[in-house]
């Protein structure tokens, strides 16, 4: 399953304030390292509703009871992956800026040795001849779904790049032969996900990963793999790439 912060931040982007649940997320958000000490009429009280109430917002996120939620909040780790000496930022910003870009800079000059055209050009060429393609990422790569998303609905192509868990399920569900399924894998989607991954095994469809989990025991029909610390900035990069190919090969006339 998603990652349950993300599932939470998207609630709270497109609940009512109003709403019992909009305030359940609320208070779960600010207070996410001592939800797994909770019990569930704690939690109950501390959001002024009933347990009832609490176990159907957990319901509604996907999890079958308080317990398995949090578990989730366990499992789940937030904001702990920042790639730079947050102490050197403190006192040495512009440094710490410098190396911030050069490391970017560097790794997005690399790519040219690093990418294997060939596997992208028979992923290109699967997208070309599918009749639906649906993207698969946590939240915080969903602007790179969407650049995509984007350019291949101008080209007349069905694209989809759900953001929510209960929209993406339904989408896995819906696949057939005809169509592409596109896991953007950051190395937490595909072991939050894996009922997602077993719809997208069950219908056929053509499989795409893009991973930068080297070690990956997922096996699906195309694998493009990137640097295990690779920024988002060249991931986005390598998207742009994709979209030039795939607009040179198909619609360069």
């Amino acid at each position: 399953m998603k990652s349950l912060f993300d599932q939470l931040v998207i609630y709270l982007d497109t609940a009512n304030e109003i709403d019992t649940n909009y305030n359940i997320a609320w208070y779960v958000v600010r207070n996410f390292s001592k939800i797994t000490k909770m019990t569930i009429n704690e939690l109950a009280d501390n959001c002024y509703v009933s347990p009832a109430t609490i176990s159907r917002f957990c319901k509604s996120l996907g999890y079958e009871n308080y317990l398995h939620f949090k578990q989730a909040c366990t499992l789940d780790k937030v904001f702990d992956n920042y790639n730079m000496d947050l102490t050197n930022m403190r006192y040495k910003p512009k440094e710490c800026t410098k190396n911030y870009l050069k490391n970017i800079c560097d790794e997005i000059s690399k790519l040219s040795s690093v990418l294997e055209w060939d596997i992208i050009d028979e992923v290109l060429q699967v997208i070309h001849n599918s009749k639906k393609i649906v993207f698969f990422q946590n939240h915080f790569l969903h602007f790179v779904s969407l650049y995509f998303q984007i350019d291949l609905l101008s080209l007349g192509k069905l694209v989809y790049a759900p953001v929510e868990y209960k929209r993406q399920l339904e989408c896995a569900k819906s696949l057939n032969e005809n169509s592409v399924a596109i896991v953007i894998n950051d190395g937490e989607y595909i072991r939050n996900n894996f009922r997602i991954i077993q719809y997208l095994k069950k219908s056929k469809c053509k499989t795409v990963l893009l991973t930068n989990k080297q070690d990956t025991k997922i096996s699906m029909n195309y694998t493009i793999k990137l640097k295990s610390n690779m920024s988002r900035y060249t991931l986005l990069a390598i998207i742009e790439l994709m979209i030039y190919r795939y607009r040179s090969l198909y619609y360069l006339y």
